[in-house]
């Protein structure tokens, strides 16, 4: 074979190669992050039944009692701080049934709906607002389309069980931060963001749940937590806040060798092997062994260089 053949063989080869790591990284995108997911929902979910058993009040003797409410109490129990669990968040329509945290980086919303920490906890006074991935890491909310008026969405928290009913959804522009304030009409609600359409950040796509019943107090060190984090946002959560993790550009770049390093020893050996003499066993299978064997090292080599490429592509709701 010529020179210039084996320069186009190797050229469209490398092109191959290329299109098929970026097909395997969007399956990752699509799917492969789900397991992720749902590691950090079963991890969050643990700590969530922890914090549960914490706020139960403990019994007290028979006689006057001075200890307030168990909802009063439970209000100062409410973790404020960015990655915790705040309750969970149940959507019978659309099967859904994930922990929330609070905060809306990316990092956290990779783990769970994430609680927009200016606004009032649910089933408090005020409205309530989360956002949630609507594509990638389990897409929570892929289906918001589907809730119409009327549908119920159900909160857990340490202060009790809340329903919401949905009273309306509307799509809007980024910064219509308005969907985060109260409603004087409706002052207890529940508002859910996501992106809209799905794999694209034009739009965000609003639904507007009212609270049933009467709202659970809220505590000093939360409207303190509200205050601090008001107006630190121009645009609604669009899986991209704060998207930049330079500490992941590193460990990409480790990973993406190891796998480079994995299939070249595959590819060496595969030739070495496939040109020693003898017929048993057959060429063919000689020159398969080695990449029958590093395809599991290589898959695994992989997914963690796609986690931490994910970290560093900003990824739609």
């Amino acid at each position: 074979m010529s020179k210039p053949a084996r320069i186009v063989g190797w050229f469209g080869r490398a092109l191959l190669t290329v299109g098929v790591l970026v097909l395997a990284f969007v399956a990752f995108q699509l799917w492969g992050t789900g397991v992720h997911e749902t590691k950090a929902q079963d991890s969050l979910s643990t700590a969530f039944d922890q914090m549960l058993a914490d706020a139960k009040p403990t019994p007290k003797p028979s006689g006057p009692q001075t200890t307030l409410p168990p909802t009063v109490a439970a209000s100062t129990q409410i973790a404020t701080e960015i990655g915790q669990p705040i309750g969970r968040l149940q959507i019978p329509k659309l099967n859904v049934d994930k922990i929330v945290v609070q905060g809306v980086p990316l990092a956290q919303l990779d783990r769970a709906p994430g609680h927009y920490p200016q606004t009032p906890f649910p089933g408090q006074a005020g409205n309530a607002s989360i956002a949630g991935h609507r594509t990638t890491y389990g897409a929570p909310f892929y289906n918001i389309d589907k809730l119409k008026p009327g549908d119920l969405i159900h909160i857990q928290t340490v202060q009790g069980n809340f329903t919401y009913s949905v009273i309306w959804s509307k799509i809007v522009k980024p910064d219509a931060m308005w969907v985060l304030d109260t409603d004087p009409d409706h002052p207890n609600t529940l508002t859910l963001t996501a992106c809209h359409p799905r794999l694209d950040l034009t739009e965000r796509y609003i639904v507007r749940a009212v609270l049933q019943g009467r709202p659970a107090p809220t505590s000093p060190r939360q409207t303190e937590a509200m205050h601090r984090y008001a107006r630190t946002a121009s645009t609604l959560a669009d899986g991209s806040t704060n998207a930049s993790h330079p500490e992941a550009w590193p460990q990409f770049i480790i990973w993406a060798l190891v796998c480079a390093a994995i299939w070249l020893a595959a590819w060496w050996l595969s030739r070495r092997w496939r040109r020693n003499e003898g017929r048993v066993p057959p060429r063919w299978v000689r020159a398969a062994v080695p990449y029958v064997v590093g395809l599991p090292l290589f898959g695994g080599a992989l997914f963690f260089a796609f986690v931490n490429l994910a970290n560093i592509v900003p990824a739609g709701l």
